[in-house]
């Protein structure tokens, strides 16, 4: 195979059609087509990661003073690098992609790279990423941890419960109940008690969710607490139905 780097050269070309084979000799390879071995595929991935936030010289203004670095790729071509890496991504990769993350225009397919590998060095980027700007993208990294486990993981989406943006928040309270941790339900009853028509009914929603997790774990208390609580609420008659249903158990 050539060198990775003049594949993703050739993946920025003008000529649509030869970016198009570039990036598909490239996924060919990451999918599993064109490489027995394991070490390749690494070897592989920490060449697309060196590629992803690769600098060149920025050249020089009209007076002839030095411009900064610059991306050695466009977004178009970077974004394409990190779908790569969300196939054959290990741990090495993650710096790579966490950098990526502060890029407004790669920062969504570094996420979904990073979605995918289950490393624990993974999990604490998307932790970090919480913190970012912008609500769109910060719901996908809540939908992200969600499907994760672990004490730092489920402390991380309780704080952003409580997030200003009420539609991060509302995501987190989803995410919440697929913890069976009755530690949980306290921020859900806030949520299904406040807020929008429309979010309090997803917050119920998933309180449902959280009691079913609990009851199939064992602890039948915990979510025989909530069912009780949602059908003495306000609820929706639907909602009540369901809890009513929970309380009765699989038939």
């Amino acid at each position: 195979m050539r060198p990775i780097a003049d594949i993703v050269r050739l993946m920025g070309s003008k000529d649509q059609g030869v970016a198009f084979y570039a990036y598909h000799e490239l996924l060919g390879v990451v999918t599993g087509g064109q490489v027995a071995e394991e070490s390749e595929r690494a070897a592989l991935a920490t060449d697309l990661a060196k590629e992803l936030n690769a600098m060149v010289p920025g050249g020089f203004d009209d007076r002839g003073n030095p411009l900064p670095p610059k991306m050695k790729h466009s977004a178009a071509v970077r974004n394409k690098i990190a779908r790569l890496l969300s196939y054959i991504g290990s741990e090495v990769e993650v710096p790579a992609l966490s950098k990526a993350m502060e890029d407004l225009e790669v920062r969504e397919m570094a996420r979904f790279a990073l979605d995918g590998n289950a490393c624990e060095s993974a999990t604490q980027a998307l932790i970090a990423a919480l913190e970012e700007v912008g609500p769109i993208f910060r719901v996908g990294v809540v939908n992200s941890l969600a499907a994760r486990n672990g004490p730092e993981v489920l402390a991380a989406i309780k704080k952003t419960a409580s997030d200003s943006d009420r539609e991060v928040s509302i995501a987190a309270v989803e995410a919440l109940s697929n913890f069976p941790d009755p530690s949980c339900d306290p921020i859900m009853a806030q949520a299904a008690s406040s807020g929008s028509p429309h979010d309090r009914n997803r917050a119920i929603v998933a309180r449902l969710r959280l009691a079913d997790s609990l009851r199939a774990s064992g602890q039948r208390e915990a979510a025989a607490k909530i069912y009780r609580e949602i059908q003495a609420s306000s609820a929706e008659p639907a909602h009540k139905k369901a809890a009513e249903i929970g309380l009765r158990g699989p038939s």
